[in-house]
């Protein structure tokens, strides 16, 4: 496939594929250039490049998919696991009061301390 070829198919079919790529994840976008990749490397290319976009398409969306699902599962878990810095009014100082002072201070401060907090 040539790059004018290939430049043309981008054009007259990505928002469409975007568009049937969303209905099963949220990264469309990532999802269709991953499928023009693919299709650049096909040897030799694809009798039919516009069916063969859609199948990967909708094959990768659905991969997608499923990878976002087993994310927020996890994080989901590991949020409901994790200990919280700052206890419910502990010495008067709460976790709004805590965020708030920390976000006042300047990155090169704030970033070690929520390093820590987070990461030990």
């Amino acid at each position: 496939m040539s790059p004018g070829e290939l430049a043309i198919l981008m054009d007259t079919q990505a928002p469409a594929l975007v568009l049937y790529a969303r209905q099963w994840c949220e990264a469309a976008e990532d999802v269709v250039q991953q499928a023009f990749l693919a299709l650049i490397t096909q040897r030799p290319p694809p009798t039919d490049p516009v069916g063969w976009l859609y199948r990967v398409v909708r094959n990768r969306a659905l991969d997608e998919s499923k990878l976002q699902r087993r994310r927020l599962r996890c994080e989901s878990q590991a949020a409901r696991q994790a200990r919280w810095f700052v206890e419910p009014q502990v010495d008067g100082l709460d976790a709004d009061t805590a965020v708030a002072a920390l976000e006042s201070l300047p990155l090169e401060q704030r970033e070690p301390i929520v390093a820590h907090l987070w990461g030990g």
